[in-house]
C-alpha cells in the first residue's frame, strides 16, 4: 500500500466514526428529550387533581417525581408553616397557595410542554406552558420552566423557575419565613 493510500483510509475511517459517533449522541439527545419531556407530563397529570400546596397525602404521592433535596424542602416548608400558624392563629403563611405552577392561585385549564434541554450528564429542563380559559375562551397563558436531575436512570423535578418571582428552591430556602424573595 501506498502512504497516500493509507492516509485516505485512515481518513475515510475518522469520518466514518465520527458520523456513527455523532448519530449516536444525536439519537441520545433525542430519547433523552422525550423521556424528560414525558416526565413532565406525567408529573402535571398527577399532580393538578391535588392543585394547592401539597399536604402530606399529596406530597407522599408526588414523592416519586421529586429530587431527595426538593422533597426535602417541601417538607421544610411545611413544618415552619405548622410552627408559625401555630404563632398565628386565624392568620395566612406566606406560602399557602400551589407550588407548582406560574398562577398559584388557580388550577390551568390544560397544561402542554414545550421545549426540552438536556445538559449531560443529568441535568434537563422542559418548558411547561399553563393555559386559563374563562367562558371558553383563553384568557392567559403562562410558562415555568421545569428543572430536572437524572438520578438512578430517572428525571426527577428538582426545581420550578418562574416567569416572574423567585424559582421554587429559592422560595423555599429563604432564611426569613414572613418575607418572600422577589
Amino acid at each position: 500500500m501506498t502512504v497516500n493510500y493509507k492516509k485516505t483510509l485512515f481518513i475515510t475511517a475518522l469520518v466514518i466514526f465520527q458520523i456513527a459517533f455523532c448519530a449516536e449522541n444525536y439519537a441520545q439527545k433525542a430519547r433523552g428529550e422525550k423521556a424528560v419531556k414525558a416526565t413532565a407530563k406525567i408529573f402535571y397529570k398527577k399532580y393538578l387533581p391535588l392543585f394547592g400546596y401539597p399536604s402530606v397525602a399529596s406530597l407522599r404521592r408526588l414523592r416519586p417525581f421529586l429530587s431527595g433535596s426538593l422533597y426535602s424542602s417541601i417538607k421544610y416548608e411545611r413544618e415552619r408553616m405548622k410552627l408559625w400558624s401555630a404563632k398565628n392563629p386565624g392568620e395566612k403563611p406566606p406560602v399557602i397557595e400551589d407550588l407548582f405552577v406560574c398562577d398559584h392561585y388557580e388550577p390551568p385549564a390544560r397544561f402542554r410542554t414545550g421545549i426540552a434541554e438536556i445538559t449531560p450528564p443529568r441535568d434537563a429542563a422542559v418548558t411547561v406552558y399553563f393555559d386559563y380559559f374563562e367562558k371558553g375562551k383563553m384568557l392567559a397563558t403562562c410558562q415555568t420552566k421545569l428543572v430536572f436531575i437524572r438520578s438512578n436512570g430517572r428525571w426527577l423535578l428538582d426545581n420550578i423557575v418562574f416567569e416572574k418571582g423567585a424559582d421554587l428552591r429559592t422560595l423555599l430556602a429563604r432564611e426569613d419565613y414572613e418575607t418572600l424573595p422577589g
